[in-house]
Formats: C-alpha cells, sequence, structure tokens
C-alpha cells in the first residue's frame, strides 16, 4: 500500500482511496483501494475503485484527486500510467477518471470509467508525458485562488482549476491548467511554482532567467532530465491548500539520490493576494479538444445522478473502460510489450473486480492509444468499437493543433517560459524558505477539505527496515511477510496556520479520541530525574498467549505463524481492574508536557561565568543552556526507542544585556528564554529489523515576533504508537516525525517512560538567529542529547554524539523538570468489511 488520495466528504462518510497492490509487497500496476469512514476514526474497507484495466491505466492508476460537483456527484482524477519506456525508466502518463456507478449506494462501492478518459493528455510546454502526473481537485484552493473577486480577470467561479506536478525544462514544478467542465477543453495556463522560482537550481544547468536559455533545454529525448536528480527534480503529489484567509500553502514531493534520505516532503507559505494568471507569461495555447462525444460534464453528472437497476455486474465492468473487449485465444505479441517485463492480468478476480478479458487485448489497445506503429496482427482481436475508440484517441492526441501523431517530447517554442508563477511564495513581505512536512519516514501526502471547513492530510509512512532502499517498494524483507503488510498510512491530520511562528501546525483530528480504550496514566507535577529508568508510564508485561492459542485453536490456524505472533501481540495483556479488557498492548497515545525550572546553581552564577565581562554590552557570545527531555518506548529484550525534545535556553537577563534585543539588563535570571528547540526519533537501540544508521528529527520553529519563557511556557510532546509506525507531534503540531521500528520481540507488552536530561552548556555567538529568533535550519542546532544507557546504569548523553557530552543532573545544576503526563491505550479501528 503507498499513498493515500482522493479523499472527500459526502452526506457525513469521508472516503479514502489508496495505492494498493492486491497481488505482492511490491510496486506493481497499482489499484485504487477504497476505504470510508462515518467518523475519520474508524474504518471499512471496500471493493477497489479504480482498476488498472485500460490501455491508458494498465501500468497503474497512480495518484490523483476528487472533486465534488455542485450536484454533490464525486469525480475521481488520476494519473493513468501506460507504456514502460526504458529510456526515461518511466511510464506514459495521462490523466483519467472515474464517477459512482450509483449515486444511491450511501457508500458508493462500485465505480466506472467514462469513456471519455483520457480528459487530459497535454504536457506543459518543455514537458514531456513521462513527468506530468498526479492532479489535484479542481474545485479546490488552485480554483479559490483563481476565481477570488480581488483578482484583475478573475476565472468564472463555474469553470473548473487544477494543478499537476510536471518537469518541465528540467526543473521540478505544478502546472496549472483550467476547463469549463471536467470533461474540458483543457487549456494550460502558466506555471504555480517551480524551482527556478525558489532558487533551487544549480547555476551550471539553470544560470539565470536572462541567460542562454537554451541551458534550460533538455536533450532531444529528454534523457538528461533526471527526475530524481540532484539539482532539478519531479515534483510529485503536488497540493495547494487554504490554511486560512489569505494565507496558501504549497507542498510537493521529491525523490533524490543525491542526498540522505530519498523521499522528502516540502511545503511554502505564501499571501500574494490578488492572484492574476493573466499577468503571467502566457504560453502559446495547449487547449485539449475532448473525444467527439454526446457527454459533458452535466450529462456525466446526470447519469451519475440517476439511480439505475444493475442487473449484471460483468456488463458494468465492461463500461469500465471503452476499449476493454473479450477475447480468447492467441497469446500477446512481445511486440505490444514495449520492452516491459511487467507481466500482466487479474486473473482469479471475480468479473466485478476486474476485466472479463485477458490483458492481451487492454495491452494492444493501449500500444495503439499510444500513436506507436503496433504490428497489425497485434490488433486482429480488437472490434471495430475499439478500433473507433482508438481512432477517435488519435484525434484527442492532435489538440488543437499542438502535438502532432507521435510527438512525445518537449515543445519547443520559440517563446519559452519566464521564472514568473502564479504563486510567489511571499509571505508578509519575506521569501519563504522550503520547509519540511515532517522529518520522517512520509511521502506523497494529500489535504482535503471537510464538509466542517476542516483541512485534512493523511501521508503515506513508508517502509525503512534494515534492508530496505529508497521507499523500499520494490524489496520484500522477512519483517515484510512475518508482518503480513507493506506500507501504512497515518492518522488524518489537521492543518492550520499559526501566526506566533508562521508556519504549518499539523495535528490529530479531534475524532481520534473516539479510539482511547483505557487509560494507563494520568498525573501531573511528576519530577523526573537522571535515572537509568526514568519514571515509568506504563510497565512492559509479559503477554500471556494462552487466550491467543485457544483462539487459535478453535479457528484452526497455528498460533506460532508469523502473522498469529503480530496478532497476539497487540492483544491485551490482562484484565483491568474494573473488569474491561483494554484493545491494546502496542497501541497508545501519549501526551507529556515539560515544565523546565532552572535551579538555584544555574542562577547564581557570576556574570563572568556566563559569558559576560564588564556591562556585557560588547559581549560575543551568550551562554546558552541545553535540555533534553521525552518518552522511551520499551519494547522488551532491552531495546527500546527514544522519543524527545532538546534545546538550548540563555538567562532573559544575559540575553538582555548582551544583545539589547529581548529582555533586558535588568532581566530575571529566573527566567529563560528558549534559543533553540528541535524533536527527535533516535532508534538506535529499537532493535529487530529496525534502521538503526539515522535519527529522524529537526528544528522546532520558535516564535517570530515573540519569546518562549521557561518555565512559564511548558514544552508539549504528544505520540501515537501504533505497532511499527509513530506519530510524534512537538509544541502541538508546529514539528512532526514519523517513523517505522520494527522490534523482535513478540513476547512482550510494550511500555513507556519518561525522562529528562541536562546536556550542559555551550557558548554561541550572540548574533546567530537564536537571538533573533528567525526560522531555525538543522545546522544552527545544538545537535541531539539522549538519555542512553551507560555502563554505570546512569542516565547519560549519547557518546559521540553533537557537540556536547557533558552529564549533569538536576541536583548538581541542571533543570528542576516536571512531567504532566495521560496515556491511553488505543483501541481497534476497523469495522466489518462491506462489499
Amino acid at each position: 500500500m503507498n499513498e493515500a488520495h482522493g479523499m472527500f466528504q459526502l452526506n457525513g462518510t469521508t472516503h479514502i482511496f489508496v495505492q494498493y497492490n492486491p497481488k505482492g509487497f511490491t510496486w506493481d500496476a497499482p489499484f485504487w483501494g477504497h476505504v470510508a469512514s462515518p467518523d475519520l476514526a474508524h474504518l471499512v474497507w471496500l471493493p477497489p475503485a479504480i482498476l488498472p484495466d485500460a490501455p491508458y491505466d494498465y501500468n497503474g492508476a497512480w495518484s490523483g484527486a476528487a472533486t465534488v460537483t455542485e450536484e454533490g456527484v464525486p469525480i475521481l482524477t488520476y494519473t493513468g500510467g501506460s507504456r514502460y519506456v526504458p529510456e526515461q525508466d518511466t511510464f506514459y502518463q495521462t490523466q483519467s477518471a472515474a464517477l459512482p456507478q450509483d449515486m444511491s449506494d450511501p457508500l458508493l462501492k462500485w465505480w466506472r470509467k467514462p469513456d471519455t478518459n483520457p480528459f487530459l493528455v497535454q504536457a506543459p510546454p518543455g514537458a514531456t508525458n513521462y513527468q506530468f502526473r498526479d492532479p489535484t481537485e479542481g474545485r479546490g484552493a488552485v480554483h479559490k485562488a483563481l476565481t477570488l473577486p480581488e483578482n484583475p480577470n478573475p476565472l468564472p467561479k463555474s469553470h473548473y482549476a487544477l494543478a499537476i506536478g510536471v518537469q518541465a525544462y528540467c526543473l521540478g514544478g505544478a502546472g496549472i491548467y483550467t476547463a469549463p467542465t471536467m470533461e474540458g477543453p483543457w487549456t494550460f495556463v502558466g506555471s504555480l511554482y517551480n524551482q527556478m522560482n525558489m532558487g533551487d537550481v544549480g547555476e551550471s544547468v539553470c544560470a539565470s532567467s536572462d541567460a542562454n536559455r537554451s541551458n534550460w533545454r533538455p536533450s532531444a529525448d529528454g534523457a538528461s532530465c533526471d527526475q530524481f536528480g540532484a539539482d532539478q527534480r519531479m515534483w510529485e503529489v503536488v497540493d495547494f491548500v487554504e490554511l486560512e484567509p489569505g494565507v496558501f500553502m504549497l507542498k510537493w514531493s521529491d525523490q533524490t539520490w543525491y542526498r540522505g534520505l530519498f523521499d522528502m516532503e516540502w511545503y511554502i507559505l505564501g499571501s500574494n493576494i490578488p492572484f492574476d494568471y493573466d499577468a503571467l507569461v502566457q504560453q502559446p495555447s495547449s487547449m485539449i479538444e475532448p473525444l467527439p462525444s454526446a457527454n459533458s460534464t452535466s450529462t456525466l453528472v446526470a447519469r451519475s445522478l440517476a439511480v439505475s437497476a444493475v442487473n449484471d455486474a460483468g456488463t458494468n465492468i465492461a463500461n469500465t473502460a471503452s476499449f476493454v473487449e473479450s477475447t480468447t485465444g492467441s497469446t500477446c505479441s512481445t511486440t505490444i510489450w514495449w520492452g516491459t517485463t511487467r507481466t500482466g492480468g487479474y486473473e482469479g478476480l471475480s468479473p466485478v473486480q476486474g476485466s472479463t478479458g485477458p490483458k492481451r487485448t487492454i495491452m494492444a489497445a493501449a500500444a495503439a492509444f499510444e500513436l506507436q506503429d503496433v504490428p497489425a496482427e497485434a490488433l486482429s482481436g480488437l472490434s471495430n468499437h475499439a478500433t473507433l475508440s482508438l481512432a477517435a484517441s488519435r484525434s484527442r492526441y492532435k489538440g488543437a493543433g499542438r502535438v502532432q501523431q507521435g510527438d512525445e517530447q518537449p515543445h519547443q517554442d520559440d517563446q519559452l517560459p519566464d521564472t514568473g508563477s502564479f504563486f510567489t511564495g511571499m509571505l508578509d513581505g519575506e521569501k519563504y524558505p522550503p520547509t519540511r512536512l515532517d522529518y520522517g519516514s512520509v511521502f506523497a501526502s494529500m489535504v482535503f477539505e471537510t464538509e466542517d471547513h476542516r483541512n485534512v492530510m493523511f501521508c503515506w509512512a513508508y517502509e525503512t527496515a534494515a534492508g530496505c532502499r529508497e521507499s523500499c517498494s520494490l524489496q520484500v524483507l522477512p519483517v515484510h511477510n512475518e508482518s503480513g503488510y507493506k506500507g501504512v498510512q497515518t492518522m488524518p491530520r489537521e492543518l492550520k496556520y499559526s501566526k506566533e511562528t508562521k508556519s504549518l501546525i499539523a495535528y490529530p483530528v479531534a475524532e481520534m479520541a473516539l479510539l482511547r480504550a483505557k487509560q494507563v496514566y494520568n498525573k501531573t507535577a511528576i519530577p523526573l530525574t537522571s535515572t537509568v529508568t526514568g519514571v515509568i508510564l506504563v510497565p512492559v508485561t509479559t503477554i500471556n498467549n494462552t487466550a491467543a492459542a485457544n483462539s487459535a485453536a478453535a479457528s484452526g490456524t497455528d498460533s506460532n505463524s508469523p502473522v498469529n505472533k503480530v496478532a497476539d501481540a497487540s492483544r491485551n495483556v490482562s484484565a483491568a481492574t474494573d473488569g474491561s479488557v483494554a484493545n491494546s498492548a502496542r497501541q497508545f497515545e501519549v501526551h507529556l508536557n515539560f515544565t523546565l525550572k532552572p535551579n538555584s546553581a544555574m542562577t547564581q552564577q557570576p556574570q563572568a561565568d556566563i559569558g559576560c565581562s564588564n556591562s556585557c554590552s560588547n559581549s560575543s557570545t551568550l551562554q546558552l543552556v541545553a535540555f533534553s527531555t521525552g518518552v522511551r518506548i520499551l519494547t522488551g529484550n532491552k531495546t527500546y526507542t527514544d522519543v524527545y525534545m532538546n534545546g538550548t535556553a540563555v538567562s532573559e537577563r544575559q540575553q538582555g544585556l548582551a544583545t539589547g534585543h529581548r529582555g533586558s539588563a535588568q532581566g530575571n535570571d529566573m527566567s529563560y528564554i528558549v534559543n533553540s528547540l528541535a524533536v527527535w526519533v533516535d532508534r538506535s537501540n529499537a532493535g529487530g529489523a529496525t534502521n538503526v544508521s539515522f535519527m529522524e528529527g529537526g528544528p522546532i520553529p520558535l516564535p517570530i515576533n515573540g519569546i518562549w519563557q521557561l518555565p512559564k511556557q511548558q514544552l508539549s510532546l504528544s505520540v501515537w504508537v501504533d505497532h511499527s509506525i509513530l506519530e510524534v507531534f512537538a509544541m502541538g503540531g508546529l514539528a512532526t516525525v514519523t517513523s517505522r521500528i520494527y522490534p523482535a520481540s513478540d513476547s512482550v507488552a510494550w511500555g513507556l517512560a519518561a525522562w529528562a536530561k541536562q546536556c550542559g552548556s555551550a557558548a554561541w555567538p550572540s548574533g546567530n538567529s537564536r537571538s533573533t529568533g528567525s526560522r531555525q535550519f538543522m545546522d544552527d542546532l545544538v545537535v541531539p542529547c539522549a538519555a542512553t544507557e551507560c555502563a554505570d546504569g546512569a542516565l547519560q548523553n549519547s557518546a559521540g554524539v553533537g557537540r556536547d557530552t557533558t552529564s549533569t543532573s538536576a541536583a548538581d545544576g541542571g533543570w528542576t523538570v516536571l512531567m504532566d503526563g495521560l496515556v491511553w491505550e488505543v483501541g481497534n479501528a476497523w469495522l466489518p468489511v462491506s462489499c
């Protein structure tokens, strides 16, 4: 399972679609799996919504979105991958749609593809159909921005507008398309944003907008444009969201071999109103003419609204792709495979789940659909209907004269694109830097607006077990066979804008409280000390497998099988005092608030000892006092994972003396100003199949025009543990880390412990961003100071990690740390399957 997309709410039900391969653990031609929820917390599996069974998507129904029309009809839009091209190492890509078969079905279980697919085939100028994917919804923030009445010439509200990820002239970016109806005709109107806008391009490739623009052109076959390049790379799963009136977020995902993590997600914020797409440098029209058809969007909607009896499921599936014809007999010519080794077919699926005919015909139709010179014998099994459809497809590619038959190369227009884009990425007059959406192992997140107007995001948490490469899409490791799954989705996260830090807030939706089971911890003002155990919140206990073994015997299954071991591990270890049985031994919701108070040893140092001399007015350094506090996830057999925040603070008095920027010379030595703050997940002791080669985490944004004073400002850390996935939210969601762990032991129910540690002190130039409160980056931090078990049994710093390895407990001059803690076990989210 890969990313979630196409989310929408209709009549109180949330529909979620995911990239889904029902045939195995590796990336293959993906389906759109379908999940519904009555409350954003509980889920039910439904039949797959979109199958890769047409000539334009036989190598996968890839990412996309959902647009709900004024009539209340949802239209799924997605990228179809067809012919694989070894020279490009990717697939030919166009955009298609799917609609509900029966709008009277409250769960919308069955979907069909209109015979006008694909609705968008023309890539933007400078781009190709090999890097042209993941359309956004047609009535989302792109549409809203273009139709704002403040615009000089707004797009009519009755029209549609979407963005789509591209790599144009080798630059990653997002193009904007508009249309009067969802069927088209669609017109490329300009760039939403791209790498050139943010200066993320090496000078050796793209020097400047006034340089020789031939540097922008890819080679004739596009081979020089590497979608995983060091400087230029493809932008995937682009999304555009209005966080609050006038503040927009653009996010994208990219992949590259030239950094530590292959997959990353980014966002920028901006507030450039009014938007004026007429002011863009207009490219020659790329209007796409729809197929000759009596159907418009209005008639599509009318047909979907009409409730008709479905007597033959096989007949309905035949309507999902006009090119699919049932044939028998001869095998597929190897020429039709166009060099791929992908073995096809969805044999074994019932007619309501897949094509009633072999994949041979789909492949043949697809080859002709892509305007290739296909041997005539390869098309011998097609009916007249399919042949006419293919001819119509050819006419679609001609569009308005922009693309000729066989033309799959970048446009070589005299007028090349300017660096200007519709979105400026300017917030309050300053260029917003690309910022990590999540510091962990997530990719291809998508956002949708709920019926009560919240922006809610789902993220795909990919596998990171030891032995995985890149997104682990092509590797199948023992841990996957043992667990029975690969790839998970995060909890839905509500997105907001923080005026205090001018950054994104991402935090689980309130509905996650519906999954709470037994509360296992609830205490306040608990002192934390530097001991090897910290404060135990939930003890590690041994799982009683007797009940599981009896259950397995009753069902005729082997209780020692890997899948049952995982199931056993999720069962409760004992009955609660009230007689109820908790739902989980490895699923927790944890909320910890830490209050840091300076001890007398910190406040009674002479001025000279804290970096001052004379009046300190000319002091070049600040003495920063470091801290580290968090929670340890205890996974048995001496394995654990630390989730924590660390940072530095300076006394208000000293900072006022040294900089004159915050506080004053008469400031309070009992009040400290947070100077840097970060959140980390340290998996180095997680054991099992966990990848321990790197830590995940990064800086937490600080207030731009204010300060966080200790002890007044509490440090908050929320962690959801769900077996292999950890979702971490620091300071109410100002920073997030999604991480994966794979401990080996199946014999214990996991536990939790809280700890605190002062990491010593460090001097830092007073002119650094710490004293000005500007946005932090990774290299601005006093790097991780975590709690680890040492030979003498004391909690100390990780040796060799970061600048400081001093061990200082609260008793000998560090912070007094008090903790408020709440912990729940988390119940099962899955409802009975509904088919």
